[in-house]
């Protein structure tokens, strides 16, 4: 083995020695040092690094349909992956079809155009999804939003630009699988209903499509003009059916700071197309709303909570839930006594005889006349009380109960439980949600039927019902009310369409001999179906719930609103903000009982 005599000589890789001049030209050319072997092998692996790179970029030509299309520069090294590789197409896919379907829009337009080419783009070139979706991701991650769930946690810009290419590539896969844009699409199918069906039908025409973007931020600035300027911004100010309390996933106040910047950009768009007049935003046309149908009910289902979920899920979220419910024991037995008065049914059917005074007994008159000293030959007739009443508690497990509001509705419906049991008053609660956020196996079966047309004045139902039976009225509710924390189990929480379910707590309810039935809705919003949404406008959702709550026979309704205010819904309604207010909207809930049906207040 070589010895170093001098500090210019250090060993290489293989462990030879060389001196100052020779590491001199091997830092110049590095290659001088690979053998014949490793000097081939390099040249085959920049080869096919550069013969892959070539074959990414010709990509650009056939999708832009333009020969001189310049695709952008690519810098690929020997270390990239498959996801790296995923992501450059995609890029370079994104440029061409934006070339291909032009657009010169700006601001968040810009978003709406880019969306309307990928979308078109999709449908020519439908195996190139995968890679968007790659991109699509990794940009999202980028922003620091890759895993936002909510809306709030997805920016504007970037909500529009997925909403749209789902909306018009019209597959049932989601371009980006998250609850974010099921919320910001349904959303902003109720802000801006009349102009997203323009954009749906001028989506080939370049020109129309403009300005119908243009109409569509228009509407929509002229929308959260309106939210910022009210008080109470979350709140349903202008009784528009409903459509200004927000939706499944609220936007919370994030939206309204978003406000100012879309008001600019709307402005810069204004000066790239043509004047915007905002005094005359709002459309005065009327739209007859379809009633709601279901496409198929082959997939909706009904079953005990208990055989949805595994005991041990069950049992975590009640351990987790018992700390939050100690405070709310020492309310249970004077709610308990409220509710009893308030569900006691009255008769007039008993009769107190030997009395001084009241109306003469007829049985005693032969008395009367032989004994006139007597006074007692009345009978006087007395109000006796009983119990005569069943309650169904009804709770809303939608996406946007997750968290702090599903846990409120389970402390309310634990402590309605209890005091309930404690009047022997029967009860059962019972959960409503979907299988799916994307429409689920209705939406399947529908696009593969070709996606008929629903009759003349009426509107799909395209997703599958989840029903859930927390405690039916002949369980005890000392076994079932550790099984109701169940509901606030994440993978339940999918969308709500109260109208049916409401009908089913009913027709559940129609079986008890009871006098009267009490039915308790627990809900944070308006109903929600967000594939139904899409392609039959919100109307029809909102108009069969009311249609439903106030036409159900001798059924009493009140709904307890968790941080909305259910009453363009409901006629009885208690608002519910925080959880320091449950045990006085439940003490309300009883003296709104306590009326009944046609008595006043």
């Amino acid at each position: 083995m070589v010895t170093i005599k001098t500090k210019i000589q250090k060993r290489d890789a293989r462990g030879d020695v060389r001196h100052g001049a020779e590491w001199l030209q091997l830092w110049a050319n590095p290659d001088d040092d690979l053998t014949a072997f490793e000097q081939t092998t390099k040249k085959r692996s920049q080869l096919a690094l550069e013969r892959r790179k070539r074959s990414v970029e010709q990509l650009a030509v056939p999708l832009s349909g333009n020969p001189h299309f310049k695709p952008p520069a690519l810098n690929p090294t020997q270390n990239w992956t498959a996801k790296d590789w995923a992501i450059s197409r995609a890029q370079i896919a994104k440029a061409a079809f934006e070339a291909r379907f032009p657009s010169g829009l700006v601001g968040l337009g810009a978003m709406l155009g880019q969306a309307r080419s990928v979308a078109l783009g999709l449908g020519q070139f439908p195996g190139l999804f995968d890679d968007l979706r790659v991109l699509v991701q990794h940009e999202l991650d980028l922003a620091g939003c890759g895993h936002a769930f909510l809306a709030a946690q997805l920016p504007l810009e970037r909500a529009l630009f997925l909403v749209f290419v789902d909306r018009w590539f019209q597959l049932s896969t989601p371009f980006w699988d998250s609850g974010a844009v099921d919320m910001w699409a349904t959303w902003l199918a109720r802000k801006c209903p009349n102009s997203i069906l323009a954009l749906d039908r001028h989506l080939l025409d370049q020109e129309q499509f403009e300005q119908a973007v243009a109409d569509f931020l228009e509407e929509l600035a002229s929308t959260l003009s309106s939210t910022a300027t009210s008080d109470h911004p979350d709140d349903n100010q202008d009784g528009d059916q409903g459509n200004d309390n927000m939706v499944d996933g609220e936007l919370s106040s994030d939206l309204d700071d978003a406000l100012e910047p879309i008001l600019l950009e709307a402005m810069e768009l204004d000066k790239a197309s043509s004047p915007l007049d905002h005094a005359n935003a709002e459309d005065d046309s009327t739209v007859a709303v379809a009633t709601l149908v279901p496409y198929t009910r082959d997939f909706d289902q009904e079953q005990p909570l208990t055989n949805a979920l595994q005991q041990e899920v069950i049992a975590k979220h009640s351990a987790r839930l018992s700390e939050k419910y100690l405070q709310q024991l020492t309310e249970a037995r004077k709610l308990s006594r409220a509710l009893a008065y308030a569900l006691c049914a009255e008769k007039k059917s008993d009769w107190q005889f030997d009395q001084e005074e009241g109306l003469i007994d007829s049985s005693r008159l032969a008395q009367i006349v032989a004994a006139p000293e007597r006074t007692r030959a009345f009978k006087a007739e007395i109000s006796s009380f009983e119990l005569d009443a069943c309650v169904t508690l009804l709770i809303d497990c939608s996406g946007s109960m997750r968290g702090k509001w599903m846990d409120l509705s389970v402390i309310a419906s634990q402590a309605l439980g209890d005091a309930l049991n404690l009047a022997g008053i029967s009860f059962e609660v019972l959960g409503f949600t979907t299988a799916a956020t994307n429409g689920g196996h209705a939406f399947q079966a529908w696009r593969e039927a070709g996606a008929p047309t629903p009759e003349v004045g009426t509107a799909w139902r395209l997703n599958d019902l989840r029903h859930y039976v927390a405690k039916s009225f002949g369980q005890p509710w000392r076994k079932a009310r550790t099984s109701v924390p169940g509901l606030c189990d994440a993978s339940l929480l999918k969308e709500n369409i109260d109208s049916e379910a409401l009908v089913w707590a009913a027709k559940r309810a129609s079986a008890r001999l009871e006098k009267r039935h009490i039915l308790i809705v627990m809900t944070d919003g308006m109903p929600s179906c967000s594939t139904s949404e899409k392609y039959c406008g919100p109307g029809p959702l909102y108009e069969a719930t009311k249609a439903v709550a106030s036409n159900l026979g001798r059924k009493e309704i009140y709904a307890l609103g968790l941080r909305q205010d259910p009453s363009s819904l409901y006629d009885k309604s208690i608002e519910i903000k925080s959880e320091n207010q449950i045990s006085s909207a439940l003490m309300d809930l009883a003296k709104f009982a306590t009326i009944g049906p046609g008595k006043s207040a």
